[in-house]
């Protein structure tokens, strides 16, 4: 039996909701899914069916919302900073709901996957990040590496003359969690070449990184969940978070296992 809490508010404007789903038994990390859009859509319904894909996978998962960029959110730290506060609110959520764990999986579609990425560092303060995943890979809001023209305008207005800070490409690897990056070699929004740049710089540190190409496959290939490619993500998904999300049980630190 999978619980869940539908549209949950955590602030005052309309995108500020949180959809929680925890299936009976769920032992991983709270995956928290991040939509893409380019930030100017927020809803956590539009998450909400791969969410469920995942959720019948037995993961705990939440989709979060927030305030649209240009339309209640000004910059890209202020949708930083309401997914901070969605992604603790989930939690919060997820243990009414009968979950145990208290550590987050991050995961990002598209424009999402860039939010999921600089998340890291402001979630690690208050809770353990086990894993990030990134489908359709936004490394670097920079212009001239390949991302289509119509968007760079939202990548400035996210980055607000920070473009660097607010990339992945540049971030010290050693702060991230194991990470899996799943990308189509037939995406015409964001290259392949992104991702496989941000492989190289995670993985050439020594830390875990992996990089599924999924041929044929175009952007955004896990956000209609009722495509054959959501359903493959999902079972990707389910996979990774299993072997590096697993939250930590009370044996675990009885054999001396790290939390």
């Amino acid at each position: 039996m999978i619980s869940a809490t539908l549209s949950l508010p955590y602030g005052n404007h309309a995108r500020q909701r949180l959809d929680v789903f925890v299936p009976d038994g769920a032992v991983n990390a709270l995956v928290c899914c991040i939509g893409g859009g380019w930030w100017a859509d927020g809803r956590c319904e539009a998450g909400r069916g791969f969410a469920l894909l995942l959720a019948s996978h037995g993961l705990a998962v939440a989709s979060l919302g927030h305030r649209p960029l240009g339309d209640g959110a000004r910059t890209g730290d202020e949708v930083l900073g309401d997914l901070t506060d969605a992604a603790g609110k989930a939690l919060e959520e997820a243990g009414v709901l009968g979950f145990g764990g208290r550590s987050l999986a991050l995961l990002g579609h598209g424009s999402g996957s860039l939010a999921a990425f600089d998340l890291v560092p402001r979630l690690v303060r208050r809770q353990a990040v086990r894993a990030v995943v990134a489908c359709g890979v936004l490394a670097t809001l920079e212009p001239a590496h390949g991302i289509a023209a119509a968007h760079q305008p939202a990548c400035d207005r996210f980055a607000m003359g920070r473009h660097r800070d607010h990339s992945p490409l540049y971030i010290d690897p050693a702060l991230l969690p194991a990470v899996l990056l799943m990308h189509g070699d037939a995406d015409r929004d964001v290259p392949l070449s992104q991702a496989q740049a941000l492989q190289a710089r995670i993985s050439g540190t020594g830390e875990s990184c992996r990089l599924d190409v999924l041929p044929g496959i175009g952007h955004g290939f896990a956000e209609n969940a009722l495509v054959a490619s959501a359903t493959d993500a999902a079972s990707r998904v389910a996979a990774f978070i299993a072997e590096h999300a697993r939250e930590p049980q009370a044996n675990d630190f009885a054999f001396g296992c790290k939390p």
